[in-house]
């Protein structure tokens, strides 16, 4: 269990893609925590992002700007994808404001955004041995 301020956010590999799952309030310090993550995730050579926040409700204005910075480093400097999955309206309205969804792409389930990332890898990268 984390302290009250502790951002939950977690990561996983599954294949070649770099998962990354937030849970409860979505502040300044989840966004560096997402930030740490997608360079950590970029540093080991991943260039496939999922990022769900399916557990978070509200995100801040700080987060965003982390997300925003970390989808376009992602996008633009690595040639990568990223699939967010688990928005609410008010998030997927705020994230088209700010410019993130010129850098990323939304599934409906996390299913989904795998489904997504793991066709454009086979497509581009060829076989997910």
């Amino acid at each position: 269990m984390t302290a009250k301020n502790e951002p939950n956010v977690k990561h996983d590999i599954k294949g070649k893609i770099f998962r990354i799952k937030s849970d409860g309030p979505f502040g300044e310090d989840a966004g560096k925590a997402i930030e740490t993550l997608v360079k950590k995730g970029l540093g080991e050579g991943y260039t496939d992002f999922l990022i769900d926040f399916g557990g978070t409700k509200a995100i801040s204005s700080p987060a965003v700007a982390a997300i925003l910075n970390s989808t376009e480093e992602i996008v633009d400097v690595h040639s990568g994808r990223v699939v967010l999955t688990g928005l609410t309206e008010l998030n997927v309205k705020v994230f088209e404001m700010v410019g993130i969804l010129l850098f990323a792409e939304i599934a409906p389930s996390a299913e989904e955004a795998e489904e997504s990332l793991v066709k454009n890898l086979i497509k581009t990268k060829g076989p997910l041995n």
